[in-house]
């Protein structure tokens, strides 16, 4: 079955953060990486805004392409900005997070809004990309099942509409589909829901390029396409740096929250193995 994490998935991030903090590891947080220094065939440091960070193995978790078209020199990337530019990406997303002063009881934690079917919306993201005029909608009320993610009262809400990456991501773009997302919920629920906003975030694909590094905007990476799965996906080892490895929804198996811890794993299989160390 599907299950939910006391804490919601910052609690995931928090436990593995622990975990590894109980494992003997350092994290340094508010320190962008800038550049991946390599020295012929091996990695030898990590520049970040902060300092430089000698390493004997890098594993890199960011974007893929940011990683390799910015972090890494010319000679050191394993694939070209063509092959990037010929990649199929998957969609990007709009995102509203909203805290409300009450709770909303026409709301379960998992909610499909399918006023309009969802035909025309998928040709939006699909066939002929644009900002979809009638979409369907996802809504997450995880207050619902977790009290905690809330003030005692309240309601938190997480309203996800899909879009194509790489639309024009402009205020009156966004103020729209905010407007259309808010709307919709109102709309099914039967009621009204402005004046409870205490708490309101909008997340484009710009945000997720400027907070992510997100190729084309995307807010997933590339897509489960024929010829961009299992083997055809990029490499967890790089081809130029023996010691740079890479885990996230670009290397295999792809896509999802279970999919990267699975690469997670992957990544750090291959790298007992590369350094002849006991499992």
């Amino acid at each position: 079955g599907v299950w939910y994490p006391e804490g919601g998935m910052n609690g995931v991030a928090r436990s593995l953060h622990q975990l590894a903090v109980d494992q003997g590891a350092n994290f340094v947080f508010n320190s962008p990486a800038t550049q991946i220094q390599v020295d012929g065939i091996r990695a030898t440091a990590v520049e970040s805004a902060t300092g430089r960070y000698p390493a004997d193995i890098v594993l890199a978790n960011a974007d893929y392409h940011h990683v390799e078209q910015v972090l890494l020199p010319f000679e050191a990337r394993s694939y070209s900005q063509r092959y990037w530019d010929r990649r199929a990406v998957a969609p990007s997303a709009s995102v509203v997070f909203l805290g409300l002063d009450r709770r909303v009881p026409g709301l379960a934690h998992h909610n499909l809004l399918l006023q309009h079917g969802w035909e025309e919306h998928f040709q939006n993201i699909f066939d002929i990309p644009a900002w979809p005029k009638r979409p369907a909608l996802y809504v997450c009320c995880p207050s619902k099942s977790d009290p905690a993610v809330a003030p005692p009262g309240g309601e938190n809400l997480f309203l996800m509409m899909p879009v194509a990456a790489g639309l024009s991501d402009s205020d009156s773009a966004r103020e729209k589909c905010f407007e259309i997302m808010l709307h919709g919920l109102e709309k099914t629920i039967g009621e009204g829901i402005s004046s409870s906003i205490r708490v309101q975030r909008v997340f484009t694909q710009r945000d997720f390029s400027s907070t992510f590094n997100a190729f084309r905007g995307t807010g997933l990476g590339l897509s489960h396409t024929l010829r961009q799965t299992a083997i055809f996906r990029p490499s967890v080892q790089s081809r130029r740096v023996n010691n740079l490895f890479f885990a996230g929804q670009y290397t295999p198996p792809g896509i999802g929250v279970p999919m990267t811890l699975i690469a997670a794993t992957i990544a750090r299989n291959r790298i007992v193995a590369d350094a002849g160390m006991v499992a």
